[in-house]
């Protein structure tokens, strides 16, 4: 499983998770794979090592982003994606992505379930 932000040219900002149980798997979650590339190559850097962790079982849980770039850096206000990628070994694949503004306004959206994904909600709201 992978989450990640981009901006409103699709490049990816920031990457809030990556559970994988092992490198060679990492090619499975196909878009954050073939965005990490174009990252990796543009700031030169393998964030795979340095973020990935274990993959988890099924359940709920919380991913916070704190309006930073990998590198720690404030990103601008405007247009991002979330993604969130899974995909399980002799299972399913699911990719789900939502535009949302980052411009101080509070939202609060929930996307369907998917397969792989149960029922994703992103709230955003200024600290």
């Amino acid at each position: 499983m992978a989450a990640w932000v981009e901006d409103a040219d699709h490049y990816p900002v920031r990457t809030l998770a990556l559970w994988t149980e092992k490198p060679r798997w990492l090619h499975e979650l196909k878009q954050w794979y073939r965005e990490d590339q174009v990252r990796s190559l543009t700031e030169g850097t393998d964030l795979s090592r340095t973020i990935s962790s274990a993959t988890r079982a099924p359940g709920r849980y919380t991913l916070k982003w704190d309006g930073k770039d990998n590198e720690g850096k404030p990103v601008k206000a405007g247009r991002y994606t979330i993604c969130i990628e899974a995909a399980r070994e002799h299972g399913g694949y699911d990719l789900q992505r939502h535009e949302l503004e980052f411009n101080g306004k509070a939202q609060q959206v929930t996307l369907p379930e998917a397969k792989e994904l149960g029922a994703i909600t992103l709230d955003y709201h200024k600290r």
